[in-house]
């Protein structure tokens, strides 16, 4: 859950009696590593190999009018890559290529077996569309929170992000015991292959395999923390609506005063602990020692903030954070490896929306309940991954014809608009092939507890982004000041620039009464049946898209205003569903 007021998680897990370091455990110490063969900035092919072997070469994709040339050490390619190197940790391959007007025709590769993220390949290009280049792209979350003063989640790399385990000294029903620290890494940290994580996944390898190899956190476990104050005194804060931060701001303070590794105190100048250099800790996770079902509702998953209260306090450099009880570890998992809610959360640390209607009884949002950012289930949608940086999509110009492959493992998608300003951040239709394999494969065959199943069938889904920003003045009555960045603009105005008197902010928000019109949702589930879905039902695999159908605004003329977008143009654009196989899906758009 991601309050109003943007929020970020912390994990913390509180326990009784003797403390306990990190150093008393075996943590994170893993026999594998894995090694990322990189085609045009994205992962074409990621493999894991036992520690302190070699990796052996991979034949590269062939890419229309370029000729590869060798795999090498570094992005700019000023070293081949030694295939006899012993790899001791996680390691960056890269391919390098020329342009075949160059005059070097050696030819090598040819090997178009996917692995998880080859979706920047151009073979699929043509007339009528174009593949958006990754540095063509504008900004990003990123650049939205810093025109904000506030920190996120670095989207990119390899950022460090503090787990503290927090043990309240009047807490009883969970101990942050050496068992129970290991349970907490490898609920971050751990890896299936290897068996330090025996659930399915871990948010470290979620989010390195939704990513397409593009953001592998470490998350740090911190030294057991005791705060000051009991657990009682703790919910009292949370709980009192005139306590701005609550509970939790008490204990980033003490934390970030007393915090401790190893039995040394944490210093969170550190560039280690910002890799993105904005001046902000990347974030931190507090995880709470309580496990009773009963009292979960006291340490609810949120995202927050942090805002200094005194003069002192601007010194204290963490942002983003969250928090929640050790209860989510074991909520769809006897031994306490479950990913859902920190994924979910972590995704808040990075900036995105929740995309269910927090304000409405049944929380039904725009996009059903199925969504990583909806319900806790499956992978993130093509919108999610486009503003986080991780995708590159096929923008469309003119009536073509393109063949997608499966969204999940490729990242593959195509934006349909009238305007179009390199971003995420704008008004346009999204359209993507969904398949229950990879990321989305455990919860399409096994329903989340309290949760429907997630889309069990290949289908195409469309969604309509309302993802516009809208200017708000920077105070403490902020407001909407009427002004929209135009789909033409090519950057977020910066912090000097806009000198602190304003920032930008999403307009539509998938809990409706918080939009700009209280009714446009940021994120809408296009249902084949032509069906709204905010406050009504959860979707479910009759609304995705199949072979012979056809979208357009007469067909979902619900999604419309009378054929138009809610910028007030109308949307022309026409999209016929082909032929769907394990490979890919044919979309045929006419206007």
């Amino acid at each position: 859950m991601k309050n109003f007021r943007k929020i970020i998680v912390i994990s913390i897990v509180t326990l009784s009696g003797g403390l306990i370091t990190s150093c008393d455990l075996d943590l994170g110490i893993r026999s594998k590593v894995k090694v990322s063969f990189i085609v045009e900035e994205n992962v074409y092919r990621m493999v894991e190999i036992d520690k302190n072997t070699t990796v052996k070469e991979i034949n590269a994709p062939t890419i229309a009018n370029k000729t590869f040339r060798y795999w090498a050490k570094d992005l700019l390619a000023k070293e081949k890559f030694d295939f006899s190197t012993i790899i001791s940790e996680d390691t960056n391959i890269y391919a390098y290529y020329k342009d075949k007007d160059s005059g070097d025709n050696n030819q090598s590769g040819g090997d178009n077996n996917q692995g998880g993220g080859d979706n920047n390949q151009t073979g699929n290009t043509g007339e009528g569309y174009t593949k958006l280049n990754k540095e063509n792209v504008k900004f990003t979350y990123d650049d939205v929170f810093q025109s904000q003063y506030l920190g996120v989640v670095p989207s990119k790399g390899s950022p460090h992000v503090l787990v503290v385990p927090v043990e309240f000294s009047d807490q009883e029903s969970y101990k942050f015991n050496s068992t129970n620290l290991q349970t907490l890494n490898a609920t971050f940290n751990g890896n299936k292959s290897d068996h330090t994580n025996d659930y399915r996944e871990s948010v470290r390898s979620f989010y390195y395999k939704s990513s397409y190899g593009a953001l592998d956190i470490n998350f740090d476990i911190t030294d057991v923390y005791t705060p000051s104050i009991s657990s009682s005194t703790f919910v009292t804060l949370e709980n009192d609506e005139t306590n701005e931060g609550g509970g939790t701001a008490f204990l980033v303070k003490e934390f970030y005063n007393n915090g401790k590794i190893n039995g040394k105190k944490i210093n969170f100048n550190d560039k280690i602990y910002d890799s993105n250099g904005d001046e902000y800790v990347d974030g931190v996770w507090f995880v709470y020692n309580n496990r009773k079902a009963s009292d979960k509702n006291n340490y609810w998953p949120y995202v927050y903030w942090y805002y200094p209260e005194t003069e002192a306090d601007y010194n204290i450099n963490i942002s983003a954070y969250g928090n929640c009880s050790a209860y989510f570890m074991y909520e769809d998992s006897s031994i306490g490896q479950d990913y859902h809610t920190f994924v979910h959360e972590t995704g808040h640390m990075l900036g995105l929306n929740d995309y269910y209607d927090s304000t409405s009884s049944s929380q039904l949002g725009a996009t059903g309940g199925l969504d990583m950012m909806d319900f806790n289930i499956g992978d993130h949608n093509s919108f999610s991954k486009f503003a986080l940086g991780w995708t590159s999509p096929y923008i469309v110009n003119k009536e073509c014809e393109i063949t997608l492959k499966p969204f999940v493992t490729s990242g593959e998608s195509i934006i349909l608009a009238n305007s179009f300003n390199n971003s995420a951040f704008s008004e346009y239709i999204i359209v993507e092939y969904y398949t229950p394999t990879y990321l989305n494969e455990f919860d399409a065959t096994n329903a989340y507890t309290g949760r429907d199943l997630y889309f069990s069938q290949n289908g195409v889904r469309i969604y309509h982004i309302d993802a516009r920003l809208g200017k708000f003045t920077n105070t403490s009555n902020s407001s909407f000041t009427g002004e929209i960045l135009s789909n033409d603009a090519t950057k977020i105005p910066t912090i000097e620039e806009l000198k602190g008197n304003y920032y930008y902010d999403l307009l539509g928000d998938n809990s409706l009464s918080r939009s700009y019109d209280g009714k446009s949702p940021l994120v809408e589930l296009i249902t084949r049946g032509n069906t709204k879905l905010a406050n009504k039902r959860s979707a479910n695999n009759r609304d995705l898209f199949i072979t012979g159908d056809t979208f357009n605004k007469t067909n979902q003329k619900n999604f419309f205003n009378n054929g138009k977008l809610h910028d007030g143009s109308s949307f022309d654009y026409q999209v016929k569903i082909g032929e769907m196989t394990s490979e890919g899906v044919k979309i045929t758009i006419t206007k």
